[in-house]
C-alpha cells in the first residue's frame, strides 16, 4: 500500500468547498494515477440556465421595444429611425403602426399619419407601394429606396385600422364585439393616435404639427376620426385624395 500526503493551501477543513479547482485536480490525478500537479482535463464552463430561471429582465420603454434596428431585405442603410408595434385602442383592440422619423428635422417637422381606405385595406400598401421610404423589388424579398418618400418632408406614421386589418388584431376574450361601423372605426383610430403620443411624448411636447392623410375610403375615416380626436390633440389639417 502506498500513502500519499498532499496539502491543499487554503483548503482548511472543507477542501472541496474552499478550493474546488485544486480539489478536483487532486482527485482527478489520484484516480488516473498521475502526478498531482497534472491539470485536470475537464470542462468547467458554466451551462446556461433554463429560461424560467433567468433573472428578471430590466423594464424596456415602449419606444425601445418598438424600435426597428434591422429590416430584412433592405438594400441600403436608412438615415432615419423607424418603429413598429401596436397601439392600444378600445379594450382588447390593438392597432398596428409603422412610424418613420423625418429624414429632415424630426424634432420639428410635422407628423403625417396615413390611412388607406377600402374599407379593409392595409396602410402598408401606402407604405410599400406609394409614399413610404422603401418599396419591394421584383424578387419579392428585398426593398429598394423610394427617393420620393414623404418622410423627406415629415415624420410619417402608417396606421392599420380598423381592428382586423393587416396586422391589427382583436383579443376576443377581452372584447367579444363582432360589429364594425365607421363610428367605431373613428373612435378606435382616435384612441390609437392618442396612445401613439403617449409613447412618443416628445412629439407632443415639441408641438409638431399633426396632419391626417389618406386615400379612398379614408375620406370617410379621416373626417370622422378628426372630429373625435380634435378635442384631445390639436389637428392642424387633413389631406384627402385618390392618389
Amino acid at each position: 500500500m502506498k500513502l500519499d500526503v498532499v496539502s491543499v493551501k487554503g483548503g482548511s477543513h472543507y477542501v472541496a468547498l474552499n478550493r474546488p479547482a485544486p480539489a478536483l485536480q487532486l482527485v482527478s490525478a489520484f484516480l488516473k494515477e498521475q502526478p498531482y500537479n497534472t491539470s485536470a482535463k475537464v470542462d468547467t464552463e458554466l451551462k446556461l440556465p433554463k429560461f424560467q430561471y433567468w433573472p428578471p429582465l430590466p423594464p424596456v420603454k415602449r419606444t425601445e421595444a418598438d424600435r426597428v434596428y434591422s429590416l430584412p431585405g433592405l438594400t441600403y442603410t436608412p438615415n432615419f429611425k423607424q418603429y413598429s408595434g401596436y397601439l392600444k385602442s378600445k379594450k382588447g383592440n390593438y392597432l398596428h403602426y409603422w412610424y418613420m422619423e423625418s429624414q429632415g428635422d424630426p424634432r420639428n417637422d410635422p407628423i403625417v399619419i396615413w390611412l388607406n381606405g377600402g374599407p379593409g385595406c392595409s396602410s402598408l400598401m401606402g407604405l410599400l407601394e406609394e409614399l413610404g421610404p422603401f418599396r419591394p423589388n421584383p424578387d419579392g424579398r428585398t426593398l429598394f429606396e423610394n427617393v420620393f418618400s414623404w418622410n423627406k418632408a415629415a415624420n410619417l406614421m402608417f396606421l392599420e385600422t380598423p381592428r382586423g386589418v393587416g396586422f391589427s388584431y382583436q383579443n376576443m376574450t377581452e372584447n367579444p364585439d363582432t360589429e364594425w361601423d365607421d363610428t367605431k372605426t373613428a373612435e378606435e383610430t382616435a384612441d390609437a393616435i392618442e396612445d401613439f403620443f403617449n409613447i412618443y411624448k416628445h412629439l407632443r411636447s415639441h408641438r409638431n404639427e399633426l396632419y391626417l392623410t389618406g386615400e379612398s375610403y379614408a375620406g370617410i375615416y379621416i373626417p370622422m376620426t378628426t372630429n373625435v380626436l380634435i378635442d384631445r390633440i390639436q389637428v392642424w389639417g387633413v389631406v384627402l385624395g385618390d392618389f
